[in-house]
Parts: C-alpha cells; structure tokens; sequence
C-alpha cells in the first residue's frame, strides 16, 4: 500500500470512528432540479430515474436567490460528485494519484459550469 492509499485508509478509519459507519442508500440515478414545480420560487430536486423528489428548497422572494439556486444545483450534482470521490479512491489505492486529480478536477470543473 502506498503513502498515499495509507493516509486515505487512515482518514477513512478516523472518519468512522467519529461517525460510524454511513451507508449510502440514497436515492439512485441522475438528480436534475425541477424548475416547473407547482408552487412559483420552490426549487425541487428530483431522481429522474425513479421520478421522485429528493428535496425542495423554498426561494425567498427577496434576496439569497442565487445563492439558493447554486444550493440546489449543488444537491443535484451530489451523486455524481459520490461517484467521482468513489473512482479517486480507488485510482489512489491503486497508486495512480495523477488520475484521481484528473477525475476530481474534472468534477469540480462540470460543478463549477453549471
């Protein structure tokens, strides 16, 4: 195991022991945010592939609407940021660190386009 691979393995026993264990049941499949939601100003985020919502978030009518908007661009994002961290891990456990940047930067690249 490299220095690397270590230091990640290491992080991860840390984190469960503060935590415990996370399993990831969430809700499978590409989150997109649906903007023609009944109720005008709510942002919902919903799994196209099970076609339910995932969570909404309110938009006030005044100020904090572009920050609220990036909030749910974010949540929608998540799954494929997991999956992104998930492909680092195991490039770095592999000894491969350049490709896992390449695969982080190119998700924090695709978060920060939309």
């Amino acid at each position: 195991m490299n220095k690397q691979a270590k230091l990640l393995h290491q992080a991860q026993e840390e984190f469960d022991k503060a935590f415990g264990e996370v399993n990831m049941s969430y809700t499978k499949g590409e989150w997109t945010i649906n903007r023609d939601y009944p109720k005008q100003g709510d942002l919902v985020i919903i799994s196209e592939s099970e076609a339910k919502s995932i969570c909404k978030i309110t938009v006030p009518s005044t100020g904090y609407k572009k920050e609220c908007k990036a909030n749910a661009q974010l949540i929608a994002l998540s799954p494929r940021m997991y999956k992104a961290i998930q492909s680092a891990i195991v490039e770095i456990e592999d000894g491969s660190a350049n490709h896992a940047h390449l695969i982080l930067t190119e998700a924090i690249r695709e978060l920060e386009e939309r």
